[in-house]
């Protein structure tokens, strides 16, 4: 049975709001844009501040050719788009950083989060790593610190945004947790086991489909849709 258990220092319960705009992202140390909600039809376009997000998934969605298109245009950073489209990167590289839901047992997660982790290995996917502030390569540590949960409807719902600006731990102003499956060191593995509690929209149930857009510091933003627990 696997456990998952809380470390977060620290939680700041506050509205979400638009984060701060300062995201470094990939070995060129500059900011991966947030993409902007567009109507199903369109497509992402050279410009990286009109990239094209889908309000609702599509019946073909394949999140790889997605996130091709999407890094392509601006969202990864163009030297982590090389080791992409180098051999294996599809999973070494574009698969690591694919959200999916935490296959945790035996542990309720908090009313209004969801267990996500990034790397789907049963999928293929190479695990994410995390790491601190102030690592080799990581100098402003290597984790997601913004993810944005939004349901796939049409129209403007109401998305979430849960904000990390630490790791292991958080720190005052985030609005994420973190929690550790299997229990442990969050730091075993390389932070691999590492799982973000992000908030849910209000009155998202089991079964329904939310589309997630997480940013990397160091390696840009990717989307994928996923079916709530």
């Amino acid at each position: 049975m696997k456990i998952l258990s809380l470390v977060a220092l620290s939680l700041v319960l506050q509205a979400c709001g638009q984060p701060e705009a300062s995201h470094p992202a990939g070995e060129e140390a500059a900011q991966a844009p947030l993409a902007q909600d567009v109507a199903p039809a369109e497509v992402p376009v050279a410009a990286p501040a009109e990239v094209a997000l889908p309000l609702v998934k599509p019946a073909d969605w394949d999140a790889m050719s997605y996130n091709k298109a999407h890094g392509a245009a601006g969202a990864i950073p163009s030297g982590y788009m090389e080791k992409i489209n180098a051999e294996g990167g599809d999973t070494g590289h574009l698969g690591k950083h694919l959200p999916y839901v935490a296959k945790v047992e035996g542990y309720q997660v908090p009313e209004g989060k969801l267990a996500l982790m990034f790397g789907d290995d049963s999928a293929g996917n190479a695990q994410h790593p995390n790491a601190p502030e102030g690592t080799e390569s990581y100098e402003n540590g290597h984790f997601f610190d913004l993810i944005t949960v939004r349901p796939s409807v049409e129209g403007a719902p109401d998305a979430t945004v849960t904000t990390f600006n630490g790791w292991p731990a958080v720190g005052e102003g985030a609005t994420g947790q973190y929690a550790v499956l299997g229990g442990g060191d969050i730091a075993e593995k390389g932070g691999r086991n590492t799982v973000y509690l992000v908030d849910l929209p209000d009155g998202a149930k089991s079964g329904d489909v939310v589309r997630v857009t997480g940013h990397c510091r160091y390696h840009g933003e990717y989307v994928d849709f996923i079916t709530v627990p």
